[in-house]
């Protein structure tokens, strides 16, 4: 069957993934959990993207705040990648909740992120039914789990950090506890080691969103 790819990646849906009733993002040994959770791709920052202005007026994409190293593009950020934020704003929540710690989020900040994934769920409303029952890899399990050992299609998440790389916006989550070290400064750090603010004034100072 022909596929078509994806309207700004052009990433396929042809990566069989199996599902995983057991990882090391829910491990309950905390070291290995928070390591998993640490690796740098899954690092929201990284979809902070800076788009150039005609490129994204082809793709039908709204008018965003300028990149400060370059007028003729703006930055956004990748729906994968905001989603990311809160499913790690949702994992961090509930250890705090566990291990009887204060919250670092605001309660409104964790409502939103549920309502973010609400939205995705629904959006995508993904059709795969999933067996249930005592069967397959769930045969010997006192309380099975819906689809575990299935296999599904997913995108290529390495091809999206690449594209998410070349076209990166350069913002860290640097220092964001300091105010003492403008906004502006986050957004010197280029995976590929290029230095786009040398020789020209900031254009601009971005707002960060949620």
């Amino acid at each position: 069957m022909d596929q078509v790819p994806s309207k700004y990646a052009g990433l396929y849906q042809n990566v069989p993934t199996e599902i995983v009733e057991h990882a090391n993002y829910n491990s309950p040994n905390r070291t290995i959990e928070n390591a998993a959770w640490d690796n740098p791709d899954l690092l929201p920052e990284h979809g902070f993207i800076a788009l150039p202005n005609s490129w994204a007026a082809a793709k039908g994409l709204p008018a965003t705040q300028r990149w400060p190293w370059d007028n003729t593009k703006g930055i956004y950020i990748l729906t994968s990648s905001h989603e990311l934020h809160c499913v790690r704003v949702l994992r961090e929540s509930i250890n705090q909740a566990h291990d009887i710690l204060p919250q670092s989020w605001p309660h409104s900040h964790i409502l939103h992120c549920l309502n973010i994934l609400r939205e995705s769920v629904m959006c995508n409303a993904d059709d795969t039914p999933l067996y249930t029952g005592r069967l397959h890899n769930e045969t010997h399990v006192a309380h099975p789990k819906a689809g575990i050992g299935s296999i599904k299609m997913c995108r290529n998440w390495s091809k999206l950090q690449a594209f998410a790389s070349k076209h990166s916006a350069c913002w860290a989550r640097v220092g964001l506890e300091d105010p003492e070290i403008p906004e502006i400064e986050r957004f010197k750090f280029c995976p590929d080691g290029s230095r786009p603010w040398e020789g020209q004034p900031s254009l601009g100072v971005y707002e960060k969103g949620d």
